[in-house]
């Protein structure tokens, strides 16, 4: 058995055995090293295989490969980490993997636990950078290259060789290249569910520990609340450029759109991917999440939302779109109503509110409309803990103050947008009380026809942009 020795302030021990080599350390004492050595020399030479080999065969790269078609597919957020993980396989040029949604069928609507996520391997294709998004490639080429030249060494070495100071360079790099802390826990909590599968699921004893673990890194504290909310007035300047010129906004789905998830409260992702008319209950007026964040849920519709929905039913009849049961409530992605969104706000003069921060506004207004009620407010938003419902309403001090005085609101228009008082259904504007619709096309073929050329193009994900007509 080989002898402990001490490694700085802590007790480390080294074994190799059946071509196993096995670093262990941060031991308190030589006793405790010596009977950690004797546990894993027990299990090494039971006779036990590694899943996938171990890890002195694999790169991390190859490693993140493997755990993306095992992990992915039951991951509720497998989109974003499959951008993570793409970056490790472009660096090593491994091609990329691609997900695509599975719709839960019919007699599964009450399952929860997945696969939510068919994921695919994509050769490596050279791909042409879509026109008009050459300066903006060369944008973020020049921002990352600190995070690229340490993602390339990363994956490029065996997950054995991973030690915490591989990945505190990675957050380092990151965080030089002027991204936020939140996006260098994204890059750590990547690694750390890699490395946590291999521990846990394959097998690997070959691994010291997990290299990602927060205990032996710097993180930067993080501070991502945002407290910004779409006001009354800010609402009305965007129905004031509609109005200006119908082709301000040239998919007309926007607007119900936007009504909806100010009057639902919803997620944006839950909105635009996953209910489908199947999930409206007119009669109770109700809405049946089956593939929400966390679990499943049902989302109580207002006065307002319903009448968003028959805003949204009266387009689609009239341009013929399928309303079938496992057709998508609101036919259009979420990248198309993110980018009419940002066209919208910029030409209105509207600065510094996303989409997600609807949500946000419509928690706020809520909470003003329902004095405070935590218990129907949670109902609403979904959140299962006050913390998270606390970080969406967004009560601004001078309002806290006026009520404490009994004095009433100034400017209307500084409050939510939709806030209505007693007897009101909506204060949100309909497509019925805008200017005539001229029946024309929600963006002209050829827009369409680029923007999905351009989804087409990119080296993560694919995605449809625009109106979504495919039948499940």
């Amino acid at each position: 058995m080989a002898t402990p020795y001490l490694e700085g302030s802590t007790w480390s021990v080294r074994l190799r055995i059946k071509g196993h080599d096995v670093y262990m350390s941060g031991y308190a004492s030589a006793r405790e090293a010596r009977i950690a050595a004797e546990q894993k020399s027990v299990e090494l030479r039971s006779g036990y295989t590694p899943i996938h080999g171990g890890p002195k065969r694999h790169t991390v790269a190859q490693a993140m490969y493997l755990y993306a078609l095992e992990r992915l597919p039951f991951i509720k957020g497998a989109r974003q980490e499959a951008s993570r993980i793409n970056a490790y396989l472009l660096q090593a040029k491994l091609g990329r993997i691609s997900v695509e949604r599975i719709k839960p069928k019919r007699e599964c609507r009450d399952e929860s636990s997945g696969p939510f996520f068919e994921v695919r391997y994509v050769p490596s294709v050279e791909q042409p950078i879509p026109p008009g998004l050459h300066a903006h490639r060369e944008s973020l080429s020049e921002k990352a290259q600190h995070t690229r030249q340490a993602i390339r060494r990363l994956a490029a070495l065996s997950m054995a060789q991973v030690t915490p100071r591989d990945v505190q360079d990675l957050i380092d790099a990151r965080l030089r290249d002027g991204f936020k802390a939140a996006t260098a826990k994204q890059e750590q909590s990547q690694l750390l569910s890699l490395f946590e599968h291999a521990i846990r699921v394959w097998q690997w004893h070959g691994l010291s520990g997990n290299p990602a673990s927060e205990t032996g890194l710097r993180m930067p504290p993080i501070d991502n609340a945002r407290e910004e909310t779409l006001t009354q007035g800010e609402y009305e300047r965007l129905i004031a450029h509609i109005n200006a010129d119908p082709k301000h906004v040239r998919n007309r789905f926007v607007l119900p759109s936007l009504n909806f998830l100010l009057e639902t409260a919803m997620r944006s992702g839950e909105a635009f991917e996953t209910i489908l008319w199947r999930d409206l209950d007119r009669e109770r007026k109700i809405l049946f999440l089956t593939d929400a964040k966390e679990l499943s849920r049902t989302v109580p519709l207002s006065p307002g939302a319903m009448q968003a929905i028959e805003d949204i039913e009266r387009l689609c009849r009239e341009r013929g779109l399928p309303m079938g049961d496992d057709d998508p409530l609101i036919p259009i992605t979420h990248a198309a109503m993110s980018k009419a969104w940002n066209r919208w706000c910029k030409g209105a003069g509207v600065e510094n509110v996303t989409l997600h921060d609807l949500r946000h506004t419509a928690a706020t207004r809520y909470a003003k409309e329902l004095g405070g009620d935590v218990n129907v407010l949670s109902v609403i938003t979904g959140h299962k803990t006050l913390s998270q419902l606390g970080r969406y309403v967004n009560q601004r001090a001078e309002d806290v103050a006026r009520a404490l005085h009994g004095e009433e609101e100034i400017d209307e228009s500084l409050l939510p947008a939709g806030l209505r008082t007693k007897g009101q259904k909506t204060t949100l504007t309909s497509i019925a009380q805008l200017g005539k619709d001229d029946g024309g096309p929600d963006g002209t073929e050829e827009e369409r026809r680029r923007e999905t050329e351009s989804a087409a193009a990119s080296n993560v994900i694919h995605a449809q942009f625009g109106l979504r007509r495919e039948v499940a």
